[in-house]
């Protein structure tokens, strides 16, 4: 008899082929392939991927903090633009910073001359050195660290640099040329 009634009314919706089924009424298998998971992210991994976007949030708080307007440092080279100082023949020279003034002004020993000069900012230009010289972060996140010129990217205007020694050692950076500037040998 109980095999009769069930075969007259369907378990749950089911059909009679489907109730005999070793998987009857029990819905879709979860899948344990990683691949259908979405990318096999285990414990590990999302934990390694929160810390780097933590580091990434910190690291763009850090630049917005340490991005100011003045980047004039001391024991910089800096290329003099101030047609002011034309026809003292200092134009388009280069020189090192010797002292800064109120954030903005720059006492500058020019290389060639040997003449001291102050000059703004806004009249000087970052020298860029050859691949393998040291650089001073002027601006951002890593303002202050020096660094080994790695590359240069002129269709960018960028170069890429490799941090020395401090808690990013090592760590190559793509910057633009405004924030690094030649070190110079004689500060």
């Amino acid at each position: 008899k109980e095999k009769e009634a069930e075969k007259a009314a369907p378990a749950f919706g089911l059909s009679e082929a489907a109730r005999e089924a070793p998987d009857a009424g029990r819905g879709p298998r979860p899948s344990t392939s990683s691949a259908k998971r979405g990318g096999g992210g285990n414990a590990l991994d999302a934990i390694m991927e929160e810390e780097r976007r933590r580091a990434a949030r910190e690291e763009a708080k850090r630049e917005k903090e340490l991005r100011t307007e003045h980047w004039v440092a001391e024991g910089i080279v800096v290329k003099v633009m101030s047609k002011a100082l034309k026809g003292a023949g200092h134009y388009k020279q280069k020189g090192v910073v010797q002292k800064v003034v109120d954030k903005f002004i720059a006492q500058v020993k020019m290389l060639e001359s040997g003449a001291k000069v102050r000059v703004d900012q806004a009249e000087l230009e970052t020298v860029i050195p050859n691949i393998g010289g040291t650089v001073q972060i002027v601006n951002g996140a890593f303002r202050g660290q020096t660094a080994t010129m790695v590359a240069v990217d002129v269709n960018n205007f960028s170069a890429k640099v490799q941090i020395k020694g401090g808690a990013a050692n090592k760590r190559e950076l793509s910057l633009p040329y405004e924030d690094i500037c030649k070190l110079s040998a004689y500060a």
